[in-house]
């Protein structure tokens, strides 16, 4: 399956270079500072979302990184009915920053801030949320879905694009099936330990 690749310094500049590819990359640029936007399925439009491997940053024991979200009629209603004020005209994107912790059980992660964006550039709504309890939230709902393991989503990319960074491997997409069968069982329980522990960074990224 191919993926895309959008490396620009700008959301969606014209001329942005896009390269397609069926192989690995070079991880390198993971966390390196400069926006590399990749496109985790850009074979399906309406579940196509956004992440900017480029600017990946460690901050404690999470990964934070930057997301665009398919503005799909379902996000829309859900923008307009939670802030009747707000109106999210044709053309309008929805980006948030998240932070991700890659645990051996999977990731969990939690939003520290979202905004949406008009089609012509201007910032719509700005929303920050509390850390501490944002967190505490995460967390909470993390400790109840367990057991869980990673797959193709956005944050399972995240944690897969560090991990092949730390360990010095090229970077391809999506991963390997996960194979564990749906049993609880020991068999099981270790298939899916051993999937997981490729998605876990073994380094610090800095």
């Amino acid at each position: 399956m191919a993926f895309a690749l959008l490396m620009t310094g700008c959301s969606r500049c014209a001329g942005s270079q896009r390269l397609e590819m069926d192989g690995g990359v070079a991880s390198t640029g993971v966390g390196s500072g400069s926006p590399i936007w990749f496109e985790v399925q850009p074979e399906m439009p309406e579940l196509n979302t956004r992440v900017d491997l480029g600017t990946i940053r460690a901050i404690d024991d999470a990964l934070e990184v930057q997301l665009e979200w398919p503005m799909t009629f379902g996000l829309k209603q859900v923008i307009e009915a939670n802030e009747p004020r707000v109106e999210v005209p044709e053309g309008s994107r929805f980006f948030a920053t998240e932070r991700i912790v890659c645990r051996p059980d999977g990731a969990m992660h939690f939003e520290t801030q979202s905004r949406l964006v008009g089609p012509d550039g201007g910032v719509l709504r700005l929303k920050a949320a509390d850390l501490k309890s944002a967190r505490a939230e995460a967390e909470e709902w993390f400790s109840k879905s367990r057991p869980s393991s990673y797959g193709s989503d956005p944050r399972s990319l995240v944690c897969w694009a560090v991990a092949k960074k730390c360990s010095g491997q090229p970077f391809s997409w999506p991963p390997p099936p996960n194979l564990t069968p749906l049993e609880h069982s020991e068999r099981a329980d270790r298939m899916r330990a051993d999937y997981n522990a490729r998605f876990v960074p073994g380094c610090t990224l800095r």
